[in-house]
């Protein structure tokens, strides 16, 4: 039979567990006050910060667009559709267009004073006014919402078209047709809508060729 060991042996053998167990709640203590002083909540990880100057956009917030040197698209929009440098007219073209229909709500004025953008084959023989299919129709649904849109205009989508030429007779030209659709207003609920312009082979500004979608 073996005799109990002395008592200096057991607090020799017991200690280290003694030790250990203070160590350990002095440990859970001070976690303790820690997660109190930090409102019961884990202190938030160390995140690098943002470069100088140039803060971080919402994760919903698309690029902003950036000036072009001139005879180039802005960067950012769309991509254009050829390689042709008049397709970097297209905002002032379509913005000048929207702005006539716009600030002239006496429609006999804006059918007037939108003469300049518009192409050829929709004006009549004296090229002076529209033909007036063109006056009772598209330009008159244009010009009754163009107050939905921006100005100036944002284009979000260009659609090229196999359109090899408009008109007839004496208003007939070769060329390439393109769709660019324009962004509603801010707060105005609706998908933007394809205003057609159109590039003479022959050189020449680009042409609003038809607006009837607006």
């Amino acid at each position: 039979m073996h005799s109990a060991p002395p008592p200096f042996c057991r607090q020799h053998v017991l200690a280290p567990v003694h030790h250990a167990r203070r160590a350990a709640l002095t440990t859970c203590a001070l976690t303790a006050l820690a997660l109190a002083g930090c409102g019961g909540r884990a202190a938030a990880p160390n995140l690098p910060l943002p470069e100088a100057g140039r803060p971080v956009p919402p994760a919903w917030q698309a690029p902003p667009q950036q000036a072009a040197p001139p005879g180039q698209p802005a960067q950012g929009g769309p991509a254009p559709a050829t390689g042709d440098p008049r397709e970097a007219d297209v905002p002032a073209l379509l913005g000048a267009t929207l702005t006539v229909l716009q600030k002239y709500r006496d429609e006999e004025t804006a059918a007037a004073a939108i003469v300049p953008y518009l192409h050829k084959s929709l004006l009549d023989a004296s090229g002076a006014r529209l033909t007036t299919d063109v006056r009772s129709f598209s330009f008159k649904k244009a010009h009754g919402s163009a107050g939905l849109y921006s100005v100036p205009v944002t284009i979000t989508r260009v659609r090229p078209s196999a359109v090899t030429a408009i008109g007839y007779g004496p208003t007939g030209e070769q060329g390439r047709s393109i769709d660019y659709f324009v962004a509603k207003r801010p707060g105005v609920n609706g998908m933007p809508a394809p205003v057609t312009v159109f590039f003479p082979a022959g050189g020449g500004p680009p042409k609003v060729a038809y607006l009837g979608s607006l």
